[in-house]
């Protein structure tokens, strides 16, 4: 897995202020209004592929769904090191792990190979430690984002970050901090919504037809998809016909 930067620098100004919230659902006309917030991040960027390695190197799932989507519209989306980091974020558990695929199998012409061997795998997920820090950042941006569409919910988005933030008694104060960043799920639970959303998006690639229906069929992997509790696979084919209208429109535009 690469290591994008130090731990200790401080998260990119301007992709880190693109509201994720609207990217997650992606329905029109938001999703290609948020797509254009971000496609202005990157312009207004110092450096753009070190943002967006930046933020994939977070714990928090929203700088995950950000940066991905930077990748897919900008001109790195052809850099391996940033292909990687993108899978290695996604190996990591990330709780948008089937929009993580989603765009990986848009830009990654060896999608169906590293996914072949992950399925294979069972998706094993490599958990990273929250840095404190990270949210808080995360948190002054949203506060202090400018005017306009995402800026009318920014107030209501930094107010749920700061009554989650609360440590809550079953958690503890690092518990309910990686709730909030990184999802409620546990590692098997992130294993078997990966898993489902990486079988789902293969199954639309004829190159995966000799190997998937085995692959599928194996009793280990039957019994991980058992534990997907929120449908990864309804999940990555909502999301990619979504997002794939967003995107149309983006270029269009």
């Amino acid at each position: 897995m690469i290591n994008c930067r130090s731990p200790m620098e401080s998260l990119p100004s301007s992709l880190s202020q693109c509201d994720p919230i609207f990217l997650l659902w992606c329905d029109e006309p938001h999703g290609k209004i948020s797509i254009d917030e971000v496609s202005k991040a990157l312009v207004q960027s110092a450096n753009p592929e070190g943002d967006i390695c930046a933020l994939l190197g977070e714990a928090n799932w929203r700088c995950h769904l950000v940066a991905a989507v930077a990748l897919v519209i900008s001109d790195y989306r052809t850099k391996p090191k940033l292909v990687e980091a993108l899978w290695g974020t996604l190996d990591a558990g990330s709780w948008v792990s089937p929009q993580l695929a989603v765009c990986l199998a848009s830009i990654d012409p060896d999608f169906s190979s590293q996914a072949k061997a992950r399925i294979e795998s069972g998706c094993p997920v490599l958990v990273r430690p929250l840095v404190n820090f990270g949210e808080v950042s995360v948190r002054r941006h949203i506060e202090q984002v400018r005017p306009g569409l995402i800026g009318r919910f920014a107030k209501e988005i930094a107010a749920l970050l700061k009554f989650q933030m609360k440590p809550l008694p079953s958690l503890g104060e690092e518990g309910a901090m990686r709730h909030v960043a990184q999802g409620p799920d546990g590692p098997i639970e992130r294993s078997a919504k990966t898993l489902a959303a990486l079988l789902h998006l293969c199954s639309l690639r004829r190159e995966c037809e000799p190997w998937l229906p085995y692959c599928r069929a194996n009793r280990s992997t039957q019994g991980l998809l058992a534990l997907d509790l929120h449908h990864g696979d309804q999940i990555a084919e909502a999301w990619r016909t979504k997002f794939s209208s967003a995107l149309s429109a983006f270029r269009s535009s």
